[in-house]
């Protein structure tokens, strides 16, 4: 399977298998005039990865809660397994693998929102 990259409204993030994954998410709220960071104080994010035969979830960092940053620093020795097929799949390995992807964020006063849906797209190691 090769990667849509292509996917519309929704976001396409990409990865190297083995690689330190790193991102910064940066939220704000449009007050009528103009945008604003978003308050995260005490807010918590996680990023979720799914496909058919698996699927992975990293908490991630609330750096800056007046700010409203979100901080992804996912260690290369867990993007390793973002690479790997299984099944059928692993026969005739692509060069990349898709995952579906979403960071939720759960705010204090208990409201969960999805802030990044779409697709993450894994370049395989060049060794597998």
């Amino acid at each position: 399977m090769s990667c849509n990259c292509n996917s519309g409204n929704q976001a396409t993030l990409t990865a190297v298998q083995g690689d330190t994954f790193q991102r910064t998410f940066t939220l704000s709220t449009w007050n009528g005039t103009t945008y604003e960071p978003t308050d995260l104080t005490g807010a918590t994010a996680v990023m979720m990865l799914s496909r058919a035969d698996a699927s992975h979830e990293h908490p991630l960092s609330v750096t800056d809660a007046a700010g409203g940053v979100i901080t992804a620093n996912v260690p290369a020795s867990e993007t390793t397994a973002w690479g790997n097929q299984t099944g059928a799949q692993a026969l005739t390995p692509p060069r990349t693998v898709e995952w579906r992807l979403q960071v939720r964020v759960t705010f204090t006063d208990g409201v969960v929102q999805t802030i990044v849906l779409g697709t993450l797209c894994v370049h395989r190691e060049a060794t597998t």
